[in-house]
């Protein structure tokens, strides 16, 4: 199962492997600016807080979050960096 979405300065995935009723994956969000900046006071927050990322200072345009996820077909999420904050859904292509 894959879900992507994006926002204007970001762009994310999820990615899982189903096996019966047990699912893994893995969330990817790029941060589509990058130019070597830290991001600071990042954070990410998925599904009304289900899950909460948070990072004082990040370096680098890729940042992965390991995670299991049954039943998702929407996923919101949430990220805050440098004193922004944008919004955006993970969604399967036919959606």
């Amino acid at each position: 199962m894959v879900l992507t979405g994006e926002s204007d300065s970001w762009s994310g995935e999820y990615t899982a492997n189903i096996n019966g009723d047990k699912e893994s994956g893995k969330f990817i969000f790029g941060y589509k600016n990058a130019t070597g900046k830290e991001l600071k006071n990042s954070e990410i927050t998925i599904n009304q807080g289900k899950r909460v990322r948070k990072e004082g200072n990040y370096k680098g345009a890729i940042i992965e979050m390991p995670s299991s996820c049954s039943g998702c077909a929407v996923t919101k999420i949430e990220i805050k960096w440098n004193d922004k904050e944008e919004t955006f859904h993970l969604k399967t292509k036919d959606q």
